[in-house]
């Protein structure tokens, strides 16, 4: 309802801790009540919220969040990059984006919200780390054959625990 978009909102000197704690959470309670059934319940819960017309950057964060849990990076890339672009002074939301976009081999997207963070943040070298692996496994998946179907894993980025508030 709209008096929990509200509520998730109301915080904005908690958005670092919100977008850890909320992280860690999101990630326990797939984990323990099954990823695919309490996802889609948690989806249909966040878009009621937005369906009520008001933005929500923590809604958002966290339905974008679902959507990469399920592999969905399509959707969460449409979600989060709404949001990033509403809250353009949201480090880590430029950095989820990102991390849907490299997901979804789409690098140039990808580096685009990289370079984002780094703008906001010069000296973050969870971001540089990040930008410098897109750009070594874009350069790698631009030279191996195309008969070649191998790429890098690398885990959905997470949001570190000790973020500092963001602006916005």
């Amino acid at each position: 309802n709209l008096h929990g978009a509200m509520i998730a909102d109301g915080y904005p000197d908690a958005e670092g801790d919100l977008s850890a704690e909320g992280r860690d959470f999101l990630s326990e309670l797939l984990s323990l009540f099954g990823n695919k059934e309490t996802g889609q319940f948690l989806i249909d819960a966040l878009q009621e919220f937005r369906s009520e017309g008001v933005p929500s950057k923590a809604v958002d964060f966290f339905l974008g969040r679902t959507y990469l849990v399920l592999e969905r990076y399509a959707e969460a890339a449409e979600v989060l990059a709404g949001a990033a672009r509403r809250h353009p002074l949201d480090k880590w939301l430029q950095y989820e984006t990102a991390g849907a976009y490299e997901q979804l081999d789409n690098f140039p997207e990808a580096e685009k919200y990289l370079r984002a963070c780094l703008a906001l943040d010069p000296e973050d070298a969870e971001v540089m780390n990040f930008l410098g692996y897109l750009y070594a496994e874009e350069t790698s998946s631009s030279t191996r054959p195309k008969t070649c179907s191998t790429r890098p894993s690398r885990p959905i980025p997470k949001t570190p625990s000790t973020s500092t508030a963001s602006a916005g």
